[in-house]
């Protein structure tokens, strides 16, 4: 399952970062653009991460895939910010807070969003 995630993950993370990186290219404040792309790919993730990875076609569980988002992004946001204290590039401060989002995603959704009943 968690090699179907990361190869999920890794198309999802692409299409949000690229998101990311044209954001930041127009102008966008870092948070601004972490904010504009998590919300983008909330829906395709939810669909991509529950069909191919869960096995799960539902959207009963989108409430609880959103709120995990939510909590990820400020955590996203404040791993941007302590590198941007240290004039780090945006790009790379991002590329290094997908290490620990990443892992996070997979734990809180498995757990918490497409857990299956006993």
């Amino acid at each position: 399952m968690y090699l179907k995630y990361l190869t999920i993950g890794v198309v999802n993370t692409l299409v949000g970062y690229f998101l990311l990186v044209v954001l930041l290219f127009f102008g966008f404040h870092y948070a601004a653009a972490v904010l504009l792309a998590t919300v983008a790919g909330i829906l395709f993730n939810y669909r991509t991460y529950g069909i191919y990875v869960f096995n799960n076609k539902s959207w009963r569980y989108l409430f609880r895939f959103f709120m995990i988002y939510a909590a990820l992004y400020f955590l996203n946001v404040s791993i941007i910010a302590f590198f941007n204290q240290y004039n780090m590039n945006l790009y790379l401060a991002s590329f290094l807070a997908l290490i620990p989002i990443a892992y996070l995603s997979f734990f809180l959704n498995k757990r918490y969003v497409y857990a299956k009943k006993n």
